[in-house]
């Protein structure tokens, strides 16, 4: 009687449950003849096709699965779709002072990346692809972008932001490699990295948003190869990238602002001696912005004041476009800011 009662995702649900329990005992058992799968990865592709309501239903499926050690979702979607579609469907939920489409994907989605648009030799490429003919030998020369940056002009043209995601249990799968897997020891957390990151728990509300800080954290020092992170530790970009992940992702309502700001320098993030948190401290003292808003940078000035970091936006500005396609507040645009060139304290275009 209960089973006749029962949706087709419980059912499913169960049924994994269930596969998920017997891999484990297989593992467990470590029997020689019999070797059990550790992972199913499973790709979503195309939700951003579907109706409101069907979008709904999907990201509910997807929840029930990450409930289980056993799956890795990764989901390849415009996220403005997703936003709007949640916005349709709970209208009469969701209010930007209190929960929003972001605080709902959040909850599912551990792992956010945005792909910016195609530069045009790799359009070229694709283009060459697509005929059927050999890419010609200058195109496959070219050198890749480096990581973090802008794309050219020619590419700044607003594109939907394609986002990937992973479930919230396991660390996502790093980018492909640049480096022999002598030159890229495995990734760990250093103690005065643990430490700063214990320092800048005022900024997350959550513990689901402290993990996304830390998984985020692992797969951007995944990216790089070994002179690449000991360059990264000797310029002490561990506490210029722990902080501003730490704005991203603790205070996404004015996160965008900052980011952007410190990157096209634009007042008061435009000199690169003057403290961050003297920047914000700025920032918030504006009287033009709504009550909640207002209330926002309020939160951080004082945050920042209280971490005392020392840290100025010159230092900050080697992070904005390395951290901003890992969250849906700035995924959607980051490839359309501005790129700087800095010049001693000071950046120009």
């Amino acid at each position: 009687m209960y089973r006749s009662q029962q949706g087709i995702i419980s059912l499913v649900h169960r049924d994994f449950a269930k596969l998920s329990q017997i891999m484990c005992e297989l593992r467990e058992s470590k029997k020689p003849d019999i070797k059990p799968f550790d992972r199913i990865i499973l790709y979503v592709d195309d939700l951003d096709r579907c109706r409101p309501q069907q979008v709904v239903q999907m990201l509910e499926a997807v929840h029930l699965l990450l409930a289980l050690d056993l799956f890795i979702v990764v989901v390849a979607v415009d996220s403005r779709w997703l936003t709007r579609a949640l916005e349709v469907h709970y209208k009469e939920l969701l209010d930007v002072n209190a929960s929003t489409p972001h605080n709902y994907l959040e909850k599912i989605f551990q792992i956010t990346y945005a792909l910016g648009p195609m530069d045009p030799r790799s359009f070229g490429r694709y283009v060459a692809a697509l005929a059927g003919a050999d890419a010609p030998r200058s195109m496959e020369a070219a050198p890749a972008p480096a990581t973090g940056s802008a794309p050219r002009s020619e590419a700044r043209s607003p594109a939907p932001s394609t986002v990937a995601r992973t479930t919230p249990d396991t660390p996502a799968p790093a980018p492909p490699p640049r480096a022999s897997a002598a030159e890229a020891p495995r990734v760990r957390i250093e103690p005065a990295e643990q430490a700063l990151i214990e320092q800048v728990v005022s900024l997350l509300p959550t513990p689901r948003v402290a993990k996304r800080l830390v998984n985020v954290y692992r797969l951007i020092k995944a990216g790089m190869n070994a002179a690449e992170r000991e360059a990264f530790a000797r310029e002490d970009r561990p506490t210029s990238c722990l902080v501003m992940l730490a704005i991203l992702f603790g205070r996404p309502g004015v996160a965008g602002e900052i980011l952007r700001s410190i990157q096209e320098r634009t007042p008061p993030f435009d000199q690169g001696d003057a403290a961050l948190a003297d920047a914000v401290r700025t920032r918030a003292s504006r009287t033009a912005d709504p009550a909640h808003v207002a209330a926002e940078w309020k939160r951080i000035s004082a945050n920042l004041d209280a971490l005392n970091l020392k840290l100025t936006i010159a230092a900050c500005a080697r992070e904005p476009l390395v951290i901003a396609r890992y969250s849906l507040v700035t995924g959607h645009d980051w490839h359309t800011w501005k790129r700087y060139e800095t010049r001693g304290d000071r950046a120009s275009p």
